[in-house]
């Protein structure tokens, strides 16, 4: 029976070439079109999944879960949330949870993602919650993030997600911590400080910073006295990036964001995002006991803090963040003019009386702009870091719309353009110069400390002979004068698993019955304040293998494993588990016995005891400074430590002495000598004894002192590189005394027996 189709007449088709060319092309089409559609259609399932899984991870370093009895709201980082170094940075995570079902017992869990590949390694951050009937909760966590992968947020109990949101990350990886400058600005508009977007923040050419004052590192030029020359190669300033000579860096750009006094971070790391923070008039009497010591914490870390005339005073005095303040406030008041502002930057459009905050400059501060008892700007080191004051609100006219405010908060935020504060990793990432014979850091000196050393390619060679001997002619030799060669398939396994044996027992002999610990640590500590910073590197090779747990002792103590390295990634063969509660930093991390874990410790603690006492009797400072000569007289240093100080050098305006060494509970008399010609840090190398473990150390830190060590104007110029030690010296306002201790700063537990051996350089501000 034929169909329908096959009775109907055929078309004819026309045998010319451009005819048949003419189906081809129709009959080519259709199938293209049938192709796509197919495409289509088994395709489809693929974007609506991606589609369904954009939709939970939120832009803007934000996520939501929501069901009927439960919602979970992410905020994350200043306003986005962004990997800015190859290093990585902590990161402030904030949760609210609202539960209006059961209760629930449980934990959240940050989950970022450590090292890429096929098999990726997570970081988890993980708080414990209780959340009853009716809750509503706020959480923050810190966590430390590498990598441009989604943050996953879950809410876990007995085993199972009862929530799960994920945050998207803007990835953007620079060596040395992007070309922006990241400002926070605590106020109720979103738009202060708007008016220096996209600024660059750069050291002024011709003046010094808050002064109509030509720069005194400038010569001026025979052949062309209107052009300042810079005396010496590259920028001056704080924390300059020497030893990359083919590296010039440029001036980053400010870039303002507004947050709230609320999401002011809980953890000083989780400042790491910014670099610098700008108190505006949001009201800061609600600030938690957490966020004013997390702030205290980061400033005296080496954060710049800038306070403007709009802040609330009163909220400061109540929290507690008044005693960082270089100025006391007396209330606002209306004044005709500002001269000294005016002057050194220029007039206002407009003649209408100017609103300005009245203070003046307390004892131990610094007036940037106007006088003592009438200051427009000042300054105050605390530990590391740096509070400075302007009297202005840059929300109200004529400061909103004067022209020359980009200069004066170009002058503001210079230190932090010139140090650029991030989570640096000096200890597996070393300097990019040519000429540097320790490439990768101080992990070198992790492994020599740890007496970790690769078995010379001698033993193998002698091993693998004798196996073959072994397995081959002897085995034969000795089978055939015992007329039994047909024995070979019982002997050849024998000696098999006899080598096996022996090497693994040697192996396990070497590596000794005790865990294994090294650390290498800066250490700067000042006793003005209290303050005691620490940022380091620590080695651990357990001897058994699985999940390992590590404490760290101290509430302002933070851990990361590190990458970068000649180790790959991760130092975990699996994901990590990190938690920070009450006193000390605990992480569980995966290990196998052939591996070592490399980690970066940072530390920031508060009401420190002295470690050294300072007797300068014999020393006639004001003279010695006013005749323009150092290197008179003597002091005293007496320990008061429990460790002894070895290879020390004491160094002031006055003189430096030479290397000495103050056991504890020593007291010492040291000689004064005017410095000699040369740099500082190429002078202490001379005091160390070659190819020591103390030199090892200082070399791999040489090249990042002048971006770690704060407190005074003088470590804001290249302080320890400068050409001139002379010169150096005669900065220091306050003497300090540089020298190694052998006991590691930070007290770590380990499950099991732990062999521990440290390295800690110190700086100390008397």
């Amino acid at each position: 029976m034929r169909s329908r189709r096959d009775n109907e007449p055929t078309p004819r088709v026309n045998d010319s070439p451009c005819s048949r060319v003419s189906v081809l092309r129709l009959v080519h089409r259709r199938e293209i079109w049938a192709t796509v559609a197919l495409a289509t259609v088994l395709l489809s399932p693929i974007f609506v999944g991606r589609k369904a899984n954009a939709q939970e991870t939120q832009p803007g370093g934000t996520g939501v879960y929501h069901s009927d009895t439960l919602e979970m709201a992410v905020r994350a980082g200043f306003g986005r949330l962004e990997v800015n170094t190859f290093a990585g940075s902590w990161v402030p995570v904030r949760v609210t949870i609202a539960n209006q079902g059961d209760p629930i017992s449980g934990r959240l869990v940050i989950r970022a993602e450590s090292s890429q590949g096929p098999s990726p390694t997570y970081r988890e951050f993980v708080k414990d919650v209780q959340l009853p009937t009716g809750s509503r909760q706020f959480h923050e966590i810190a966590a430390f993030l590498n990598s441009g992968g989604d943050v996953e947020i879950s809410l876990v109990s007995n085993s199972r997600v009862v929530a799960r949101t994920a945050i998207s990350v803007t990835a953007f990886r620079s060596p040395f911590g992007g070309e922006q400058l990241e400002v926070a600005v605590v106020d109720t508009e979103a738009t202060t400080l708007n008016g220096i977007a996209s600024t660059e923040i750069a050291r002024p050419a011709n003046r010094e910073p808050f002064s109509r004052r030509p720069r005194s590192d400038t010569a001026i030029d025979p052949d062309n006295a209107a052009a300042p020359q810079p005396r010496y190669p590259g920028p001056p300033g704080r924390r300059g990036r020497r030893g990359m000579p083919w590296y010039q860096p440029q001036s980053p750009a400010a870039h303002p964001s507004v947050t709230s006094p609320d999401d002011l971070p809980r953890d000083f790391v989780s400042y790491d995002p910014i670099d610098a923070l700008v108190i505006g008039d949001a009201p800061l009497g609600q600030l938690t006991e957490e966020q004013v010591q997390a702030l205290k914490l980061w400033v005296a870390s080496g954060g710049l803090l800038i306070v403007t005339g709009a802040a609330d005073m009163a909220g400061l005095r109540a929290s507690g963040l008044d005693g960082i303040m270089p100025i006391d406030s007396h209330g606002s008041v209306t004044v005709p003019s500002l001269l000294e502002l005016t002057t050194t930057y220029n007039l206002f459009e407009s003649a209408e009386p100017l609103l300005v905050m009245s203070a003046n400059t307390r004892p131990g501060a610094r007036a940037l702009l106007g006088t003592q008892d009438r200051t427009l700007a000042a300054e105050k080191y605390y530990g590391s870091g740096l509070v400075r004051f302007v009297a202005i609100n840059p929300k109200i006219n004529p400061y909103r719309g004067w022209g020359a405010a980009k200069d004066l908060w170009n002058d503001l935020l210079l230190p932090a353009a010139e140090s650029k504060l991030r989570s640096r990793n000096w200890i597996t990432m070393g300097q990019w110069s040519s000429s540097r014979t320790n490439r990768w850091g101080i992990q070198n000196v992790l492994f020599s400390l740890a007496e970790i050393k690769p078995t010379s390619t001698h033993y193998f060679l002698i091993f693998l002979a004798l196996y073959v001997l072994a397995v081959g002619p002897i085995n034969y030799l000795v089978l055939r004068w015992m007329r039994k060669t047909d024995l070979a398939w019982v002997t050849i396994p024998a000696i098999v698993i006899l080598f096996t044996v022996v090497s693994v027992t040697i192996a396990q002999v070497n590596s000794g019955a005790d865990s294994v610990a090294s650390d290498v640590s800066l250490v700067e500590l000042h006793q003005r304040d209290g303050i005691t910073r620490v940022t380091g590197g620590m080695l651990i090779r357990p001897t058994s293998k699985g999940t390992h747990d590590l404490f760290f002792d101290g509430a302002g103590t933070y851990v990361s494993d590190l990458a970068g390295g000649s180790l790959g990634s991760s130092s975990a063969v699996d994901n990590i588990e990190s938690r920070h509660a009450g006193s000390r930093f605990m992480m569980r991390v995966p290990m196998d016995t052939g591996t070592v874990g490399i980690f970066q410790v940072r530390s920031v603690s508060e009401n420190n005891g002295p470690l050294l006492v300072l007797d300068e009797t014999g020393v006639t400072a004001a003279s010695s400074r006013a005749k323009g000569t150092a290197g008179k007289g003597q002091v005293r240093l007496k320990n008061l430590g429990e460790s002894s100080i070895t290879n020390a050098v004491y160094v002031s305006a006055d003189g430096i002495s030479d290397a000495f060494s103050l056991e504890a509970g020593e007291e010492k008399s040291l000689a004064l000598m005017p410095p000699g010609p040369g740099v500082l840090s190429a002078w202490y190398k001379t005091q160390l004894a070659p190819n020591s473990q103390e030199a090892a150390v200082f070399d791999g830190l040489e090249e990042v002192l002048d971006n770690e060590v704060g407190g005074e104007r003088a470590f804001a110029q290249d302080f320890f590189g400068k050409p001139s030690m002379l010169d150096a010296v005669r900065m220091l306002e306050h003497p300090i005394v540089i020298g190694f201790v052998d006991t590691g700063p930070t007290k770590v537990s380990f499950d099991g027996s732990l062999r521990r051996r440290s390295r800690a350089l110190y700086v100390v501000h008397l």
